[in-house]
């Protein structure tokens, strides 16, 4: 079998955090797909309980792959708490999973990992220096990945730049834009709106992910378009698409502002060499399509 085939995924796929934004778009079009799926949420078996998560697993029967969504988001808190809780998680998983029947991981990382200003291009092995709770406690998610005890199971890391769609509560860079434009009239940027960002559709990571647990592997790939717009050109974007004009209200960054993020796509693009991910313009399409935003403005004149 080459890397472009695909076969179906023969085990059950346990999505941990299927309540957050990307594990329930992943769960769904895991679904939609005919994969046996199920879905775990805290209210399920909360994973910073280590009896809860032995309790879970201790039922789970055959063979199964997991895709581990579960965490604190930056956007919830960067906390030293959130940072410590995120670690815990994974310990506990680590912990309990009956590795027997366990065939594969694919883990949610972040390009936090790498820092504020890294080097560019970013390519998977650039430099790892977090600055930030969030990035320190993905990093360490990925070491407790590689220590002994999962040789045998493929562990696929896929570290994500900003993912927006439908269902992201208007968290993504894209959606808070959005939100802002269409409520208020006026978005707010930090900075002098000059810092490039990759954006990523989360159908497209929903995409990478079925791939990956159809080709199992281990390693680190990173999950971007390879290209970088400015958050300026974002805005622009989304006034061009929506045909609203915003005020546009600059914010001193503070010094802890992230730099560009700039990557190579080289290493996702040899192993998914068929893959096509959606240019920013046409998400951004696809987004306010799927938005109830300007059907309320419409409405309310």
């Amino acid at each position: 079998m080459t890397r472009g085939d695909h076969r179906p995924c023969d085990a059950r796929v346990v999505v941990l955090g299927h309540s957050g934004f990307l594990g329930a778009e992943i769960l769904l079009r895991l679904r939609q797909a005919d994969v046996n799926a199920e879905g775990i949420s805290s209210a399920q078996c909360d994973l910073l309980d280590m009896e809860q998560v032995a309790e879970y697993f201790s039922g789970v029967t055959g063979r199964f792959q997991v895709v581990f969504c579960a965490a604190r988001t930056r956007q919830r808190g960067q906390s030293f708490d959130s940072m410590t809780q995120n670690i815990r998680m994974i310990q506990n998983f680590l912990h309990a999973v009956p590795r027997q029947q366990l065939d594969s991981v694919v883990y949610l990382s972040s390009v936090d990992v790498y820092g504020s200003h890294p080097k560019l291009p970013i390519s998977e092995n650039s430099p790892s220096r977090p600055h930030n709770s969030y990035g320190i406690s993905k990093l360490c998610g990925e070491y407790l990945l590689a220590l002994p005890g999962l040789e045998s199971c493929p562990a696929a890391i896929l570290r994500l730049p900003g993912v927006y769609g439908s269902g992201d509560q208007a968290l993504s860079v894209v959606g808070r834009l959005f939100q802002q434009m269409c409520r208020d009239g006026r978005v707010k940027i930090v900075g002098d709106g000059r810092v490039r960002r990759d954006f990523l559709e989360v159908g497209d990571l929903c995409s990478v992910v079925r791939r990956v647990l159809e080709q199992p592997f281990t390693g680190t790939l990173n999950i971007v378009t390879g290209q970088s717009i400015t958050v300026i050109e974002l805005v622009h974007m989304l006034s061009a698409a929506t045909r609203l004009s915003p005020a546009i209200e600059f914010v001193d960054a503070d010094s802890q502002q992230v730099g560009d993020l700039i990557f190579d796509a080289t290493a996702m693009r040899s192993r998914f060499p068929d893959l096509q991910l959606m240019p920013v313009q046409h998400g951004i399409a696809k987004y306010i399509s799927t938005s109830t935003l300007m059907e309320d403005m419409d409405r309310h004149g």
